[in-house]
């Protein structure tokens, strides 16, 4: 069994911003982030959509200065709204190019006397231990088997698990899945037998 998940690897997509290299303020990954003490008093770009860029931004504008939040699809995330409403995030379109302290987006707009920017670009899938063609086959969740077994071995030998979205806690459905797995493991159930219990 292959358990470490979805968060192993981040992916930092530097290559997709142009004018990042000048930058002369911080970026980061959201895998560093740990609290929003380290961002007090200061302008922040949160880049990335989905839930970990609508709670960081929720936590960072309690204590920066100002909060800017580049995004396109819906985020799950209570406190999102009432700040946005009460203006202590601003969200922007998507990013067009950077300068040494400014940030320019899509539509034209520029903000100026940027701290620090956190990416929240998601992860990339990993499994640098596995042999071809296993390694591609792996690559996305969607390829495996119940999310769970590359569909394409003789016997099911390997197991990913915990390679899953979900909404909501990921350690109730990766017990599931290692239940299911111990039992194809151990000849109790096919791997065929979708029933986890």
């Amino acid at each position: 069994m292959v358990c470490s998940g979805r968060y192993a690897e981040p992916n930092l997509p530097l290559n997709s911003f142009p004018g990042i290299e000048n930058f002369k303020g911080r970026y980061l990954h959201s895998w560093e982030y740990r609290d929003q003490k380290e961002f007090e008093g200061k302008n922040v770009l949160v880049i990335g959509a989905g839930n970990t860029g609508g709670d960081i931004a929720s936590e960072v504008c309690r204590t920066a200065a100002k909060i800017f939040h580049s995004w396109t699809p819906v985020i799950l995330n209570d406190e999102l709204p009432s700040c946005i409403l009460s203006g202590a995030i601003v969200v922007k379109p998507n990013v067009k190019e950077f300068t040494e302290t400014s940030v320019i987006f899509e539509d034209g707009t520029m903000e100026n006397h940027i701290d620090v920017i956190i990416f929240t670009t998601g992860y990339s899938a990993s499994f640098p231990f596995l042999e071809e063609p296993i390694h591609n086959i792996c690559k996305s969740s969607t390829s495996l088997y119940k999310y769970i077994f590359p569909p394409h071995l003789e016997k099911p030998t390997l197991a990913i698990i915990g390679f899953i979205a979900v909404n909501g806690s990921i350690l109730p459905v990766t017990e599931l899945q290692a239940r299911w797995v111990t039992r194809v493991f151990n000849g109790k159930k096919s791997k065929l037998e979708t029933k986890v219990l």
